[in-house]
């Protein structure tokens, strides 16, 4: 067998290594190709809020419509002589909409007429035909946010809009060979390889602006020879593709200048709004030379840190622009002696944010993790920014008001904490969602990881459970047992008690939900079985453990806010229940379509039943334990119910008009108590979130499924209401309402009267449990 020549071997090896070489290249080429063909503003994932929709009823200054005009960019017109623009004559709102393409579908350019009354829009009609529409759809707006292994809010620019100055300072300092070099700059490279060789590391780059984007977009930071020949290629095939324009728009884009909150401040557009308040365009020399000089150093020479360090560094680089004969030295002088106004109020969080996360989980769950983490997607949220806003500032302001009110809830380690998730009815989208007070340093989202006990909110489910199985036992009116009850397990006895340790003797199903009574409710889920209210939980999209025990009619099951919201759909939509989402759908670079949502819903229980409970809950809002809705200035349609749980752990409210639902939770983290029931406290959270909200849209009514129908009655007895006893509205399933009428009223539930000898009987029978307790304890 002949031997193979070692120049043979040494030729194959040099040929695999060229080939390799070559390979790689064109890998690295195709990385670039991918990720810059469409635009400094294309680069990362995109996050979009929904389309926004005007409609017929809103207030135009309560749903921020001009805000919404700022953010899309259209500008006030009066000969709307392109698309995105609006003009105001008298009463009416013309808008030249703008087309667009999104998940949902494609909406062509139109310009429509909105007719006002005062704020409110009383119609809307397109300007050509004079043909009615039920409304106006505004395109998403892009909310800033960019996922790049981490959460960034950009705002892109463009070089050709920017003073000469922005650029000039730049290049002055990074790269004065910027517009001479091919990318690298050789006598920068051997200077530096020079100083890496004496230092036996890497101590100096000496890297142009082209090997500094391929850097902050390619690699990593790390200090080694692999990267370092990695951004070389990538470097020369930047150049190589890109011409030096497009290369230091995307620079200005991409330059990493600092961390302020929680914000990563990315690119001379968020930089100029988050130091100095203003948009990039309108930056002046000296700040044009401060942006510069940090780029080295962006955190400790921020001008929102450090305004000394800062100035030092602009007056450097004015000195550099002056070297470079950029600027006179009397403009450079002049630039010195400017005050440099740092913004008072910086942007020190991301909008949303808690939203965003759970939305960037959501859509990786449905696509895949690499999908999104690879960049170029455009994902369409549900999130309307004005309920948004209202949303993250009730939950503040009342946590503040409960913080302030009550000395126990305030001065811990582990402050108190709130979630709150508003879900449209029509979609089950998520308007607005808040996971707790503080993203940045406490991440961890209440509104949708969680799992707390339900406590009270789940008893619609036992009611429902009951009208659903036996829909001619049980009625609205059905009169229950509330007097002491023991339930043994073996050697344990459960004794239930109402939250008020009072017993009424017996009340209508109406009166215990109002109230939130456990005792009857426990007796009522005895009646129906406990395996049939599981049954009914989970057909009702109950996610979790269901314990089939007694204690499950107050709600000893977990569940996460956002679960929990999903349930309640079922009552409003009258037995269609929705899955709430966070995500409408996403697009590639090139706009096609790699997920959309299915919204369809889900059958969650008999329409009159689901009805039935809802009427129930319109009665806690208008006697029962969220009657304090009505005396702060709720009006329309509205049902709910609070819950809290034992000790006082966990407060819950979930109240919803026609075509919104809200779920509001307080608590600790750690599970202490907070010594308040839910309507002192997630009834606070809701309400403050959700007045800015509902008073913008004007409410409809609740439907009525067929087979239901009315009568008034005695609440305190549950029969047909006369002149002796006057009563409530009602509902029924038809042929299950009373025929018998009320005589006289010996108790007023709502006064909470009590029958003559109800107390002494009362203390009776709690001296025979005592008793009972001693004789077990004896035995």
């Amino acid at each position: 067998m002949s031997r193979i020549r070692p120049w043979r071997l040494v030729g194959l090896a040099l040929a695999a290594s060229v080939v390799l070489l070559v390979a790689w290249v064109i890998l690295l080429d195709r990385r670039v190709v991918t990720r810059f063909s469409a635009g400094p503003d294309r680069i990362h994932t995109r996050f979009f809020s929904d389309r926004f929709r005007l409609e017929r009823g809103m207030d135009t200054d309560r749903v921020g419509l001009h805000e919404r005009f700022r953010r899309l960019r259209y500008r006030e017109d009066p000969a709307l002589s392109e698309a995105g623009t609006w003009r105001r004559r008298g009463n009416e709102l013309d808008v030249r909409a703008r087309g667009f393409t999104d998940p949902t579908g494609t909406l062509p350019e139109r310009t429509a007429r909105v007719r006002l009354a005062g704020t409110r829009v009383e119609s809307v009609h397109d300007v050509p035909t004079g043909e009615q529409h039920s409304q106006l759809s505004l395109e998403p707006a892009w909310l800033g946010a960019t996922w790049n292994y981490r959460w960034e809010v950009r705002r892109p620019i463009r070089l050709a809009e920017l003073p000469p100055h922005v650029a000039q300072a730049l290049i002055a300092t990074e790269d004065t060979r910027f517009r001479r070099h091919f990318g690298v700059d050789l006598a920068g490279v051997a200077r530096a390889v020079v100083a890496n060789l004496r230092a036996r590391k890497l101590v100096e780059g000496g890297s142009t602006i082209t090997q500094q984007l391929a850097r902050s977009v390619f690699l990593s930071t790390a200090r080694t020879w692999r990267r370092k020949a990695e951004e070389l290629v990538l470097a020369l095939i930047l150049e190589a593709r890109l011409g030096k324009d497009q290369i230091l728009e995307l620079y200005l884009n991409e330059v990493y200048l600092g961390r302020h909150g929680g914000l990563n401040v990315v690119g001379y557009g968020q930089a100029a709004h988050t130091f100095f308040g203003k948009d990039a365009e309108d930056l002046t020399v000296g700040e044009a030379a401060a942006l510069a000089g940090i780029i080295r150093a962006p955190n400790p020479a921020s001008p929102l840190r450090n305004l000394g360090r800062a100035l030092r560094r602009r007056d450097r680089v004015l000195d550099r622009m002056v070297a470079e004969r950029m600027l006179t030295p009397a403009a450079a002088a002049a630039a010195k002696r400017a005050k440099l106004a740092v913004n008072p109020k910086p942007p020190t969080t991301l909008e949303g944010a808690f939203l965003l996360e759970a939305a960037r989980q959501e859509l990786e769950r449905a696509v895949g993790a690499d999908t999104v983490r690879d960049g170029g997607l455009d994902v369409y949220t549900t999130m309307d920014p004005a309920m948004q806003r209202h949303a993250e500032r009730g939950v503040a302001s009342a946590i503040a008001a409960l913080e302030s009110a009550h000395r126990w809830l305030r001065g811990r380690k582990a402050p108190l904490e709130s979630a709150l998730v508003v879900v449209d009815l029509d979609r089950g989208e998520v308007r607005a969602l808040v996971g707790g007070r503080d993203f940045p340093r406490r991440p961890f989202n209440r509104a949708v990881t969680a799992r707390r006990q339900a406590g009270s909110t789940f008893k619609p489910l036992v009611y429902l459970s009951a009208f659903q199985r036996d829909p001619v036992r049980f009625t609205t009116t059905s009169t229950l047992e509330d007097r002491p009850l023991s339930i043994r397990s073996g050697d344990d006895v459960w004794e239930p008690m109402n939250q008020d340790q009072r017993f009424r003797g017996e009340v209508t199903a109406r009166t215990a939900l109002e109230r939130s009574l456990n005792v009857p409710t426990v007796r009522l889920a005895l009646a129906v079985g406990v395996d049939a209210v599981a049954e009914t939980a989970a057909a009702a999209g109950w996610h979790g453990e269901l314990p089939r025990v007694p204690a499950l009619a107050l709600g000893v099951a977990d569940t996460t806010l956002l679960d929990l919201a999903g349930v309640y759909t079922a009552f409003p939509r009258m037995g269609a229940r929705l899955a709430p989402h966070l995500v409408r759908g996403a697009t590639s670079r090139d706009g096609a379509l790699v997920y959309r949502r299915d919204t369809t819903p889900l059958a969650a229980g008999d329409p009159r039943a689901a009805y039935l409970v809802h009427h129930l809950m319109e009665g806690v809002v208008d006697r029962g334990t969220a009657r304090r809705l009505r005396a702060q200035g709720f009006t329309g349609a509205l049902a709910g119910k609070t819950g809290t749980t034992n000790d006082f752990r966990d407060a819950w409210f979930v109240g919803y008009a026609p075509d919104l639902l809200a779920a509001a939770w307080v608590g600790f983290d750690d599970g202490r108590p907070v010594k308040l029931p839910a309507s002192a406290t997630a009834l606070e959270v809701w309400s403050a979130a959700m007045k800015p909200i509902l008073t913008a849209r004007r409410s409809g009514r609740f439907p009525i499924p067929a087979g239901i129908t009315f009568a008034d009655v005695d609440p305190a007895s549950g029969l047909l209401a006369t002149a002796a006893c006057p009563g409530v509205r009602e509902a029924f399933r038809a042929g299950t309402e009373p025929h018998s009428y009320c005589r006289q009223r010996w108790r007023d539930a709502d006064a909470d009267f009590e029958e003559p000898l109800e107390a002494p009987r009362r203390l009776i029978e709690s001296w025979m449990r005592e008793m009972g307790r001693i004789f077990r304890r004896g035995r």
